[in-house]
This record gives structure tokens, C-alpha cells and sequence, in this order.
């Protein structure tokens, strides 16, 4: 990016990175989530709008990781319906064999 970082530069890859996050494309949160975090590292933080910018970036933050926690909820009772359907066709494959 060239020139100077402005901080809609950051929301803007942190908005999408959201969006990223409701969508479930979890690889494009991390690239997204690199990309800001290198922004973040640029932005001048003595600029006036910096206080309102690390307050939505928080929220997103905060929105991202209750996102990540379902996801991983939701991958968990996967896990657990996949093992129960495993056992019951293993169970069932060894009683027909028997």
C-alpha cells in the first residue's frame, strides 16, 4: 500500500475480514487478519480518529472471536455425530458379520 496508512485503510481489511468470519472462510480471515494487523503497525496513533478506530476494531475483534467459538462448536458436535455414526456402523457391520 503506498503512502501513508489512514485508519478507514484498517477498518477497511477488519470490515472485510467480519465479513470473512459471518461467511466462514476461514482462510481468508487469517490473510485478512495479517493484513490489518500490518496496517496497524503503520497507523499513526496520535491521529484524532485513532480512539473511535481501536473501538471498532475491538468490536470486530470481539464479533470475530464469538464467530470462531461457534465454528469450533459446531466442528465439535460434528465430531461427535461423525463418532457415533462410525460406532453404530461398525456395530451393525459386526453383527452382520457374525
Amino acid at each position: 500500500m503506498a503512502g501513508a496508512v489512514e485508519p478507514g485503510d484498517v477498518l477497511d481489511v477488519s470490515a472485510h475480514m467480519l465479513a470473512s468470519a459471518r461467511a466462514g472462510a476461514w482462510d481468508q480471515v487469517t490473510t485478512q487478519s495479517a493484513e490489518r494487523d500490518r496496517l496497524l503497525r503503520l497507523l499513526p496513533l496520535a491521529d484524532a480518529s485513532a480512539a473511535e478506530t481501536m473501538k471498532t476494531l475491538l468490536a470486530h475483534n470481539e464479533e470475530v472471536k464469538s464467530l470462531v467459538a461457534k465454528a469450533r462448536d459446531d466442528l465439535g458436535e460434528a465430531l461427535g455425530q461423525h463418532r457415533h455414526s462410525h460406532r453404530a456402523l461398525n456395530a451393525y457391520w459386526h453383527a452382520a458379520i457374525d
